[in-house]
């Protein structure tokens, strides 16, 4: 590991998203639930990453003997 984060090029990519409305929405919704049924916010950021797969299917994958295998 220490190997790899040495010798191997990294870089780091970050943005700001709005997400009032969703956080909102979900608030709204956990008012509704019962304890036990309430949404954590990481299900949105789920939802968000399905979504975003959706639209960008190359990123839908693994990497194995140097080359990225597509899923789907």
């Amino acid at each position: 590991m220490a190997r790899s984060n040495r010798e191997i090029p990294h870089y780091y990519l970050q943005t700001r998203i709005d997400a009032s409305r969703a956080l909102h929405w979900m608030e709204e919704e956990n008012r509704r639930r019962p304890v036990e049924t309430r949404l954590l916010p990481v299900a949105l950021l789920l939802r968000a990453a399905v979504l975003a797969l959706k639209d960008v299917p190359d990123l839908n994958g693994y990497w194995k003997d140097d080359r990225l295998q597509k899923i789907g």
